[in-house]
């Protein structure tokens, strides 16, 4: 009779995810899972397999409990521009109010590192990055349909230019320097969102 696996295979895939949004895949080892999971290698691997399978689970992780949250606001139904500035101004918030971001985003430093490199990891940051410009294309479809853009607007750019600079900004946190740029950034996208709902 197999063995029962004797461990919480979720908190396993939490630790794993810290373990890589430190390092990055490449500078992840087994070891290094073993040691920061707290789980023996031949169980880890019973449970999940090589290092690629426990970073695929770790990225399906970040797109249930984080990705998906953290856009909940712009992809509900009705979302437009008033819910983007809201959305902006708690990132604006979240940026302002931590001492250290030095880890980034783990759904952007995975694109910088990985993207390209491997079709099966490529592929779940695509899915992703997918998620993240839907969210800003139903704003934009909603706003369009209650007037709120300019004629001139292309909704399908519009969704490539946020989701293109949520990216980047995800990136810039990693400094101090970088993020004091993302703020003004922030501020800038704001000031310009907010000029529409009054003109």
């Amino acid at each position: 009779m197999p063995r029962k696996i004797e461990f919480d295979p979720q908190a396993a895939v939490t630790d794993a995810m810290g373990v890589f949004w430190e390092k990055g895949y490449v500078g992840t080892s087994y070891d290094d899972l073993v040691a920061g999971t707290g789980v023996s290698r031949a169980s880890l691997y019973k449970a999940f397999g090589d290092k690629k399978a426990i970073y695929l689970k770790v990225l399906d992780r970040y797109k249930t409990e984080t990705m998906q949250p953290f856009l909940k606001v712009l992809s509900a139904e009705g979302a437009s521009i008033a819910e983007l500035i809201s959305f902006l101004k708690d990132l604006k918030q979240y940026f302002e109010s931590q001492d250290s971001l030095s880890r980034g985003c783990l759904f952007c430093n995975s694109n910088i590192e990985m993207a390209g490199q491997d079709e099966e990891i490529t592929r779940k940051l695509t899915e992703l990055l997918d998620i993240q410009r839907a969210g800003f294309r139903n704003v934009f479809v909603n706003a369009r349909l209650k007037g709120e853009l300019y004629a001139t607007d292309d909704i399908e750019r519009l969704a490539d230019t946020y989701a293109t600079t949520l990216m980047g900004l995800g990136v810039m946190a990693k400094t101090t320097l970088a993020r004091t740029i993302g703020v003004n950034t922030l501020n800038n996208l704001i000031s310009d969102l907010e000029s529409r709902l009054s003109s």
